[in-house]
């Protein structure tokens, strides 16, 4: 029985499909071969399943995939570009650092050249890296505040967030966060430190150039008009008495007699005349001669 009603279908399957390529219309029907127990009746109706719609769920779970996947893409991307401006931080705070250093220790920089700021966009002063660190921070926060927006949208069009990548942004954020409040408070330490060590260095400078201003001043007596030209004869300071030359070494004896005031030894290539010494120049004077014994410390 089964046999035959195989047989059958058979045959009809292939009168249509002769009808077919004899060049006859199709008429939109289709026949489905099923296999039927041998108890049942060949006559009932057969009952078709409904359609299922596959090509739907195929696609939304496509477009669900597809969501997931550049969610992923950009996440992985703001990681890499989150790591580069941790390391760039880093490299700026080191520079800032030894630029830091450089400045607290270098002696003979006010007398040079104004060095120029060769570190590109780092900038010199503690405050402009605190403010460079804040609009960094203010950066990651947008960029948390849009990953969070994401998730929103991402919700509301049915697609699924991942929750563990979003906690893992999180806490590398606020880690992020302590280390440059961190950084930011060091910096703030080093900028009191630096602003102590100016204000020393400053009095320091400002003493030295008094003391050169001094030094000129004594200089400028040595001319005879101002503008003139400089005579080092002129530019003495202090007081001058008994010179002598001699055109040999003297002794310690000699020395030592002349000092005791045991002896007087003129010299004989020039000898110490108060009446030939001549006196010129601002602010010099001449005063009479003490003797050896008046000079010597009394007892």
């Amino acid at each position: 029985m089964f046999s035959l009603l195989c047989g059958l279908v058979s045959l009809c399957a292939l009168g249509r499909g002769q009808l077919a390529t004899n060049g006859q219309l199709d008429d939109g029907k289709r026949y489905i071969c099923r296999a039927i127990p041998l108890s049942g009746d060949p006559t009932c109706p057969v009952t078709l399943l409904p359609e299922l719609n596959v090509g739907g769920q195929e696609e939304e779970l496509r477009n669900t995939v597809m969501q997931l996947r550049e969610t992923i893409l950009q996440q992985k991307e703001m990681i890499s570009k989150q790591i580069g401006t941790i390391n760039e931080l880093t490299t700026k705070l080191s520079l800032c650092a030894s630029t830091t250093d450089d400045r607290k220790y270098d002696k003979g920089a006010s007398w040079g050249k104004e060095k120029q700021n060769t570190m590109g966009d780092v900038p010199r002063d503690p405050n402009d890296s605190i403010d460079s660190m804040g609009k960094t921070m203010q950066g990651l926060k947008d960029r948390l505040e849009n990953l969070e927006q994401q998730h929103l949208r991402a919700n509301v069009s049915g697609a699924s967030f991942p929750t563990e990548l979003r906690d893992l942004l999180q806490r590398r954020l606020g880690e992020l966060e302590k280390q440059l409040l961190k950084k930011v408070s060091n910096l703030e330490e080093e900028k009191s430190m630096l602003s102590n060590a100016t204000a020393e260095y400053r009095l320091k400078t400002e003493s030295t150039l008094s003391a050169l201003v001094d030094r000129i001043s004594e200089l400028e007596k040595g001319e005879d008009v101002v503008g003139g030209r400089f005579d080092a004869g002129q530019a003495f300071v202090g007081e001058l008495s008994q010179v002598n030359i001699w055109d040999r070494i003297l002794k310690p004896v000699e020395i030592q007699s002349m000092a005791n005031c045991s002896s007087y030894i003129p010299g004989n290539v020039i000898s110490w005349l108060a009446a030939n010494v001549e006196v010129f120049g601002r602010g010099a004077f001449k005063r009479p001669m003490e003797t050896c014994q008046e000079r010597l410390p009394k007892a």
